[in-house]
């Protein structure tokens, strides 16, 4: 009874405080809650800056405070719209952002700060690594590999199990066939064709 009776007083006086503008010495446990929009988290990192903290913020890049998530995916709809599926069995990396309409398979592994635009398919087994931005209406077929720092533009098509180098830069309505190589730290031109098992050097780019 003494402790139900002490917990309702320390209710009462941080309702009290919130309320009132009182200031007031909590401890540390209390000081670590931010309560926003009734959502409440622990104090940390906020790269968008919207009072959810990125650990529990379900769009950590975007500013979202009422943390919405229409279809209950486990991702806001600012980041990833209802129209856009993911696989349960999916690996996401912190700062994804989509499109609408993309359709992301089975087991792929997605790192951090990925960026794809709107009616993307990416098939089973896609691993793609940091710093990634693909355009609209791109294909990547399963299997395929691509490195960090890779700009893919749209309308491009990039076969099963094709590697894509670090800091690969590929232009408008590229094909690359299955098995293709493109080397690291090397530009794509728009339009070009990379034919299956060839390995491609294009222009060198200078990291």
């Amino acid at each position: 009874m003494k402790y139900r009776v002490i917990a309702t007083v320390f209710l009462l006086v941080v309702v009290m405080t919130l309320f009132s503008g009182i200031h007031l010495y909590l401890p540390v446990y209390a000081q670590n809650l931010i309560i926003t929009n009734n959502i409440q988290s622990v104090n940390g990192k906020d790269i968008d800056k919207d009072g959810i903290a990125d650990t529990v913020d379900n769009c950590p890049t975007v500013s979202n405070p009422e943390q919405k998530d229409t279809n209950a995916d486990g991702y806001g709809d600012k980041c990833v719209p209802p129209s856009t599926k993911i696989s349960e069995d999916a690996t996401i990396g912190l700062g994804f952002v989509s499109g609408e309409r993309c359709v992301l398979g089975h087991t792929i592994s997605v790192g951090e700060k990925v960026k794809i635009g709107s009616d993307v398919t990416i098939g089973s087994g896609v691993s793609i690594r940091n710093n990634v931005v693909i355009g609209n209406r791109t294909t990547i077929e399963k299997r395929a590999i691509i490195s960090s720092n890779v700009s893919i533009d749209i309308n491009c098509s990039i076969g099963e199990n094709a590697i894509i180098g670090e800091n690969v830069k590929i232009g408008k309505n590229v094909i690359i066939e299955k098995n293709a190589i493109v080397i690291r730290n090397t530009k794509v031109f728009n339009d070009t064709i990379i034919r299956e098992d060839s390995t491609y050097r294009g222009e060198t780019i200078t990291p």
